[in-house]
This record gives C-alpha cells, sequence and structure tokens, in this order.
C-alpha cells in the first residue's frame, strides 16, 4: 500500500509547526552590517582597477581564469569522492 499526503504550507506556516525559530530579523540585521561594511570599505577605482587586470590579460587571463576554477572543481570532486573529468585507472 502506498499513501502519498501533499501539505501545502508557507515556509512560515512550516517553521512554527516545527517550533523553529524566525531567523529573518537575525539575518535582515546581519545583512544590513555587512552592505554598511562594504560600502565604508569599497573603493571604485579598486573595482575599476580590478577590471581592468582582467581586460589587460585579454584571452589570456580569461583561459587562466577559466583553468583555474576548472581545476578547482576537479579537487573538490575529487574530494567528495566523485572523479570530475579525470578517469580513474583503478
Amino acid at each position: 500500500m502506498k499513501i502519498t499526503v501533499n501539505i501545502d504550507v508557507s515556509p512560515e506556516e512550516a517553521r512554527h509547526f516545527f517550533g523553529l525559530p524566525d531567523v529573518e530579523p537575525l539575518q535582515k540585521h546581519i545583512m544590513d552590517r555587512v552592505q554598511k561594511q562594504v560600502e565604508a570599505t569599497a573603493d571604485p577605482a579598486y573595482f575599476g582597477k580590478l577590471a581592468a587586470q582582467f581586460v589587460s590579460g585579454g584571452v589570456q587571463s580569461m583561459d587562466a581564469i577559466q583553468k583555474t576554477f576548472t581545476d578547482l572543481l576537479r579537487t573538490s570532486g575529487s574530494r567528495r569522492g566523485g572523479n570530475g573529468d579525470s578517469q580513474s585507472s583503478d
């Protein structure tokens, strides 16, 4: 016998039912602090310099970025037990 039950509730209703706390005010407070910190330390010139570094290298710098991310993903996959794109000889 197979029984299926569909429950249509909002996330707030589910949290309340299971007795979980409402973390929305805390999340809003933390995000406001992060935003203020970023705005206080952000220098528009820095972002221009950062973009210029990527553009100045042209295709070579984009290839290097792509290779770096690919290597990171492969390493991450092998740590989780996946093999990424590499073939295992076991």
